[in-house]
């Protein structure tokens, strides 16, 4: 039987002050992913299709950003996005015209310092292998240039129509533009954004599987963003990846992702795996960073608002460290066989 010891005041001071860490970091620490994506698998073969065998077929479309500009690894996004997925239990095979970054499976449809049309000449090749996921994150180009912005999401919309002609199951996620430095730029780029949520619903309500993901939600900041202004840091990269993520999720929950079409010479199942480390870069986006919580909830939530859960944390955290051992005793006092 268990018997109770009454602890010294400071010893219960530790105590509940721990027991409040973690239930602030329960409710706080990630309140914008859903739970689910960090402590179960989402898109096993079985969530997306009555079937044990359903790959995804990713053909990741746009410029720079998509390509993997300045990041360290020449990765981007893909690498994490694919080897969390995979790690989910997932086949993932990654289409495109160019293979870029130290990945095992890089292909992607990148091109830098190109427009949305542009880019829209340069991808048929990639939809002829079928994709049944495509990511678009395209326009940045067009903002920057100042190329008729005001009708640059009709030009994306009809290289969205081009996709779902070549697939007419597949599922398309449309990005937002990131935050930029440049006045002008950002200027452009909130028009642009405001105009996409009119192209998406004119496919859906025909429809089609198309959405949006949001990449300049009050979670993303310059902070984000390197110091050319434009392309995200390895940080950045790895929060465009949750948001993919997020994406998908969505998708799946919504039972639009289909086994993508046979195609002759496409093999989803030989497309090499990143998961080890790919899948956890991923999971440790908002979490401890050299034991630190504040720092990385503060990089990752892109506003002030956090800043007073910040304080409290550090503080708490930092009374932890220093009591351990009295934290270690108190507990084995309060149950002692």
């Amino acid at each position: 039987m268990y018997s109770i010891c009454k602890p010294s005041d400071h010893a219960s001071i530790i105590i509940l002050l721990s027991l409040l860490v973690v239930s602030i970091q329960a409710h706080f620490l990630d309140p914008l992913f859903p739970r689910d994506i960090s402590s179960s698998p989402f898109l096993s073969s079985r969530s997306i299709a009555n079937t044990n065998d359903v790959p995804l077929r990713i053909l990741c479309l746009g410029a720079s950003i998509t390509y993997g500009f300045h990041s360290t690894d020449g990765n981007g996004f893909r690498y994490a996005l694919r080897g969390k997925l995979i790690a989910d239990g997932n086949d993932v095979n990654m289409l495109g015209v160019v293979s870029h970054g130290n990945m095992s499976n890089n292909l992607v449809d990148g091109f830098p310092g190109l427009r949305i049309d542009q880019v829209a000449a340069k991808t048929q090749l990639a939809l002829e292998d079928k994709p049944n996921i495509v990511l678009i994150e395209l326009g940045t180009n067009d903002c920057l240039q100042n190329h008729d912005v005001q009708n640059a999401h009709t030009r994306l919309g009809e290289l969205v129509g081009r996709v779902l002609n070549a697939s007419p199951n597949v599922t398309v996620i449309v990005g937002t533009l990131l935050p930029n430095a440049a006045a002008k730029g950002e200027a452009n780029i909130l028009t642009f954004n405001s105009n996409l949520p009119s192209m998406v619903a004119n496919f859906t309500a025909q429809g089609y599987k198309v959405s949006t993901v949001d990449f300049h939600s009050d979670w993303w900041s310059l902070d984000d963003i390197g110091p050319d202004g434009t392309h995200p840091t390895d940080l950045g990269y790895t929060k465009m990846s949750r948001v993919w993520y997020n994406g998908i999720l969505e998708a799946a929950k919504a039972g639009n992702i289909t086994a993508p079409t046979t195609v002759e010479g496409v093999d989803d199942y030989a497309a090499g795996n990143d998961t080890a480390v790919a899948h956890t870069a991923m999971d440790v986006v908002c979490q401890h960073v050299n034991g630190s919580v504040s720092a990385q909830v503060q990089a990752c939530s892109g506003s002030s608002k956090t800043s007073v859960l910040n304080v409290c944390l550090s503080i708490m955290s930092a009374i932890m460290r220093t009591h351990a051992d009295i934290l270690s005793d108190s507990l084995h006092s309060y149950f002692s066989w």
